[in-house]
């Protein structure tokens, strides 16, 4: 495994206790995203047959899972599983499906295992993005769907701002381009759909900013981080201060992405 993935495991096995309350957003979106697979078409709620198999790549807590089942009773019928490269954030899920520790880029299961495959909030972490793709695709029946919904570029545009202005590199993690991600849809050759949305976070000051990023892990896959001066950290603020105070958020820039086979 790589440096890159041991870290991510690590990260996200220290965060595992209080992930839930801090995630409030990634819970929000596993609603957003699946309405917008109900809203495509009927043929799309086909994944709610008796008995037909659902997987979570990427599951982390099982907060978010829980929600969507809650909201959507017609999806708590399915026969779940549950995936996350995170041993530590499949112990804190108390959710009772079955649960397995594995990369999205490698997963466990034979060809055609589940009827509804999904994955929020996970794949832009995975460094081989396409390779991730390819195995939901792989392990989806014939007749099956697959609900992907992940941060793009765009995101944390503020903070990027806020770091520019003092000719600073951004410490915050590189989302996958839309442009990229197209292309590897483009490259499975089914039927997909794909929208952008935009989606806030309720945060009010740069204070409130840098503690959300601090615990959530939103960083470099290289580690990378800024030594900044003292000025250097107030002209951030600055920055930040007004692009807030101007009615700017800091936001996710979202790609839902519905796969059909």
């Amino acid at each position: 495994m790589s440096d890159y993935r041991s870290r991510l495991k690590q990260d996200f096995s220290k965060a595992s206790q209080s992930y839930g309350e801090l995630s409030t957003i990634q819970q929000q979106n596993y609603l957003y995203a699946y309405e917008y697979l109900a809203a495509q078409s009927s043929d799309s709620l086909r994944v709610t047959l008796p008995h037909a198999r659902a997987i979570d790549i990427g599951v982390g807590s099982g907060v978010g899972l829980n929600g969507l089942l809650h909201a959507f009773p017609e999806l708590a019928d399915l026969k779940w599983h549950m995936c996350d490269l995170s041993f530590g954030m499949l112990e804190a899920n108390q959710l009772s499906f079955p649960k397995v520790t594995a990369d999205a880029a490698l997963l466990p299961w034979a060809n055609h295992s589940f009827h509804f495959t999904i994955s929020n909030f996970a794949l832009h972490w995975c460094d081989n993005l396409q390779a991730a793709l390819s195995e939901l695709v792989r392990i989806t029946n014939q007749d099956g769907s697959i609900l992907v919904s992940l941060p793009v570029n765009g995101s944390f545009s503020i903070l990027e701002k806020a770091w520019s202005s003092q000719e600073l590199h951004s410490p915050l993690h590189q989302m996958p381009q839309e442009s990229v991600l197209l292309q590897y849809l483009d490259k499975l050759e089914l039927s997909s759909y794909a929208r952008r949305r935009t989606l806030c976070l309720d945060l009010k000051t740069p204070q409130a900013c840098f503690e959300w990023l601090k615990k959530t892990g939103v960083r470099r896959k290289n580690g990378a981080e800024n030594r900044m001066t003292k000025g250097q950290y107030k002209g951030i603020v600055k920055s930040l201060s007004e692009q807030l105070a101007n009615g700017q958020a800091l936001s996710f820039e979202m790609m839902d992405i519905i796969i059909n086979k």
